[in-house]
């Protein structure tokens, strides 16, 4: 930087050239301030797009024939279920809005949340599946909505009946699910049945019982007895081999498990 001495700024002065000079920087800082102030407002214009692109780079998607862990909570310090009537009719609920789009390989309900191993179905089966009444409806938001925001809708109308019915029975008003449930990708065989078990010993983990035996409202249960269910039990079986090393499995402490990310689950 060229600083000009008193004696070079009269000389200016004396050749009438101050007014350039003067002129110059004037016009030169305004040119800057534009500049910012055109890249400040292109930045705040761009920054919605910008949260939308990293929001969706890190968003799991759920895609046909893929497997998932889903699980949601209670808000606050609520409980989703009060008594034996409230976890049979979510059960129910379940079936009838989950079963279309997705088979289950296991849940487990408790008081202020629950858990599902789940593996979507193709478009086809979806739509194979679906009851006669619901097929054009249905058929409709499959091609007017993307795959995800269609089972993701599904999920939400299981929590959306199932409250309403909550709020009625018991007199309360407002949400009663976390508004966006957790989804975690199955990516291998270790993965799948470390989870699997998890899911049966939850109430174990959080103490609502001693025994996984002990807690009557998971799938436990049902793919170790005769009983006919809309659970995957012959899949289960066969990754487990027999209902004795299943519930074998099961016994095992957390340590000889595959490691999970403890710290996304309830």
């Amino acid at each position: 930087m060229v600083i000009f001495s008193g004696k070079c700024y009269k000389l200016f002065q004396s050749f009438k050239l101050w007014k350039v000079v003067d002129s110059n920087l004037f016009q030169s800082s305004v040119d800057v301030v534009f500049k910012l102030w055109k890249s400040f407002f292109d930045f705040l214009w761009n920054l919605p797009c910008l949260c939308i692109s990293i929001v969706k780079r890190f968003m799991i998607y759920l895609e046909s024939n893929g497997i998932y862990h889903i699980y949601n909570h209670a808000n606050g310090d609520e409980n989703l279920f009060r008594n034996d009537e409230n976890y049979a009719y979510f059960l129910k609920r379940y079936a009838h809005f989950i079963h279309p789009i997705a088979k289950t390989y296991a849940y487990c309900l408790m008081p202020n949340h629950f858990h599902v191993l789940v593996k979507i179905r193709s478009k086809e089966e979806i739509v194979a599946t679906l009851p006669k009444f619901e097929t054009l409806e249905k058929l409709t938001e499959l091609e007017e909505l993307t795959f995800d925001k269609f089972i993701s809708k599904q999920f939400s109308n299981l929590f959306s009946s199932y409250t309403q019915s909550f709020n009625k029975v018991f007199k309360r008003k407002g949400s009663l699910f976390i508004k966006n449930f957790k989804r975690k990708p199955i990516k291998s065989n270790s993965y799948f049945i470390s989870t699997l078990q998890y899911i049966h010993r939850n109430p174990v983990h959080h103490g609502f019982c001693t025994n996984i035996e002990d807690w009557n409202w998971s799938s436990y249960h049902s793919l170790i007895s005769q009983k006919s269910t809309l659970l995957e039990k012959k899949e289960i079986m066969d990754w487990f081999g027999t209902k004795e090393y299943f519930a074998e499995a099961h016994k095992l402490p957390d340590k000889n498990y595959v490691e999970l990310s403890r710290d996304d689950f309830y």
